[in-house]
């Protein structure tokens, strides 16, 4: 479960707000032979279209479990429930917006709570 901050909407900031549809995490090594890191990338359901939430994790963290080259255990959003974040860094390319970083925030009033 990825953790919740305790930022509230009436920042000023990009939001976006959707339902989590699906989920992936993939083993990756870097060609310079230095620690490999997971990707972690989640699909978003928005009104209208998908956004994509990436996040990179080292193969260190506490919350990623590897058995062989496979992932079986990494931080996830809550599944096809509403969530909300705060976009800190995203790109735009090719109509096909990516969040880069982001902070999952409490929900508005308007969406039920992530558990």
């Amino acid at each position: 479960m990825v953790k919740e901050s305790k930022t509230n909407m009436q920042e000023f900031g990009i939001y976006i707000s959707g339902l989590t549809i699906s989920q992936r995490a993939l083993f990756l090594k870097k060609k310079d032979t230095s620690e490999p890191y997971v990707l972690v990338t989640a699909e978003i359901a928005i009104q209208p279209g998908v956004v994509e939430y990436t996040q990179y994790f080292p193969i260190s963290d506490p919350a990623i479990k590897i058995e062989g080259e496979k992932v079986v255990q990494y931080p996830k959003l809550p599944e096809l429930k509403p969530v909300t974040l705060k976009v800190e860094y995203y790109q735009a390319d090719r109509g096909k917006f990516t969040i880069k970083r982001a902070t999952v925030v409490n929900s508005s009033p308007h969406t039920n709570k992530p558990t």
